[in-house]
């Protein structure tokens, strides 16, 4: 079975608890430099590619991370969607009469 489509808004907003949650820090802006600032240094960089394995049912194998992926919240959940499939559409889903 296929995991749900997710949102960017849904996998911004878990990515944004793992922060707090986990590291103790708050990201205040989805385009934040998240190394320049100093949010993710080797060791936590590892530790939260596990803990978005395991939040999102994905597999991020490192030879498929690019250094901009990591950059900001918005390049690790374009990270988690491309791994785990395409986004729902409102507009696709309303069409088929789904929600």
């Amino acid at each position: 079975m296929t995991p749900a489509p997710l949102t960017e808004a849904a996998v911004l907003e878990r990515l944004r608890a793992l922060f707090k949650e986990h590291f103790h820090v708050e990201v205040a802006d989805d385009g934040d430099d998240l190394l320049a600032g100093g949010l993710l240094d080797s060791l936590r960089l590892v530790e939260l590619l596990l803990h978005i394995e395991e939040t999102f049912a994905v597999s991020v194998p490192l030879e498929a991370v690019e250094l901009d992926d990591l950059r900001s919240l918005r390049g690790l959940a374009a990270l988690v969607i491309a791994r785990r499939g395409p986004i729902e559409a409102p507009a696709l889903r309303a069409a088929s009469g789904t929600r």
